[in-house]
């Protein structure tokens, strides 16, 4: 099934909080991909969601260099809280680790969000999102990034644990529809017969809101 496409304004009713006049990147860093235009108007992107969304407590599946935790931090109030987990630096990915997937985790050179005043609000996670416990944060989460491993299981494996982890009116956000990712696409496509899902306009990112009666 095919997911709607918005554009990023067109959704703002859904939010508490109307479209921002402004955002804040910390676009001096010149993180990877600084150069390019699609990854700038997404990080744009996040950011305009976490203004919109503003939420107290934030997760993020796929820490890599830290720089969207950074983003999210930035445009979020400064009481709010970004959880983001992630392998261990220098580990080895697990055995149910593609390649592909795999070579994303022995590329990571600098972590953003270090030394930064931001990295106050930041709880760095740990672990391998397939077994790592999560309850503790069961039904706590205002908005969730879900761009760990692109692998199938992994996909649904950190869907299922958003979808548990999310408070009502929460938001999730997912990374990489209609990429080279094979698995993302199929696996979203199919989800949207379930879940209201809606594709912004321009980037890669598919998003899910609940409300109250969920």
């Amino acid at each position: 099934m095919a997911i709607e496409t918005h554009n990023i304004k067109d959704l703002e009713g859904i939010f508490s909080n109307p479209f921002p006049e402004s955002i804040n990147i910390p676009w001096e860093l010149k993180p990877r991909d600084y150069e390019n235009t699609h990854y700038r108007y997404e990080m744009e992107i996040m950011a305009m969601l976490c203004r919109m969304q503003n939420p107290k407590i934030a997760f993020e599946f796929g820490t890599f260099e830290g720089f969207t935790s950074l983003v999210i931090a930035r445009n979020t109030k400064p009481s709010a809280r970004v959880f983001t987990l992630d392998l261990p630096w220098g580990s080895e990915s697990p055995s149910s680790y593609d390649r592909f997937n795999a070579s994303f985790v022995k590329c990571r050179y600098v972590l953003y969000f270090r030394g930064r005043p931001e990295e106050r609000k930041i709880h760095q996670l740990i672990g391998d999102s397939a077994t790592i416990d999560l309850s503790l944060h069961r039904c706590t989460m205002d908005l969730i990034f879900i761009d760990g491993c692109h692998q199938h299981s992994y996909i649904e494996n950190d869907t299922k644990k958003a979808f548990d982890m999310l408070k009502k009116n929460g938001i999730i956000v997912w990374h990489d529809y209609n990429t080279t990712w094979p698995d993302v696409t199929p696996f979203l496509e199919s989800l949207s017969v379930k879940k209201p899902l809606f594709h912004i306009e321009r980037t890669n990112y598919v998003i899910h809101k609940t409300n109250e009666k969920e």
